[in-house]
């Protein structure tokens, strides 16, 4: 993460999700710096309305739960939202207009979209692949969807191609108005492991990894 000024700081999570009767749940673990370690991250998806976050604080030994209000609070001091560890389904979008368009090379569509559910952002356009429908770019507009507030973009070289899955492996986030940036950088990847449901149930928010 780069602040303002340029002073950098670093992060290192574990990361994992797995889809439990039809509902995606995650789990992110801060490993470094020492100051975070421990303190984990649980998301359970909601259909149509908010997912259920939950974050646990090592110095408090407890769970807190976080409100929708704050969804969009930034994470841990990133340019990232915990509504960024959600997943997006086409239905939390009204779509106001699609162009084709040309990114990095490759052919894409622009999606204008408004977000159903509450944000600070008032249009949302995402570049998807016509190849392989991967998402490679979103940018977030306030002001009446007239101001680019946040870029954040999947290039093609980081995205990892297995089977039906396209999933990023570098994230590169842009915030134009606090002029602040952060890279989401993947160290290791295993895509369907075999992780038992309990796994992501509450209270391995405090078991540790």
């Amino acid at each position: 993460m780069w602040s303002r000024d340029g002073a950098k700081r670093t992060r290192r999570l574990e990361l994992v999700t797995k889809t439990i009767r039809g509902r995606l749940h995650a789990i992110a673990r801060m490993e470094a710096p020492a100051s975070v370690r421990g303190m984990a991250l649980r998301i359970v998806e909601n259909l149509g309305k908010a997912d259920d976050t939950w974050v646990y604080l090592p110095s408090q030994r407890r769970a807190r739960r976080i409100s929708s209000q704050r969804r969009n609070d930034s994470f841990l001091g990133s340019d990232l939202t915990y509504a960024d560890f959600e997943r997006k389904r086409a239905a939390d979008f009204e779509v106001l207009g699609v162009h084709a368009a040309e990114l990095g090379g490759e052919a894409v569509w622009r999606i204008e979209t408004r977000p159903r559910m509450s944000s600070p952002y008032d249009r949302i356009d995402h570049w998807v692949s016509g190849s392989d429908a991967a998402t490679l770019r979103t940018d977030d507009y306030q002001s009446g969807g007239q101001v680019l507030v946040r870029v954040l973009r999947t290039p093609r070289s980081g995205i990892h191609a297995e089977g039906p899955w396209r999933v990023p492996e570098r994230i590169e986030v842009e915030h134009r108005k606090r002029h602040t940036r952060t890279e989401v950088v993947s160290l290791r990847l295993e895509i369907a492991p075999d992780l038992p449901d309990a796994a992501f149930a509450r209270n391995a928010l405090s078991r540790g990894r």
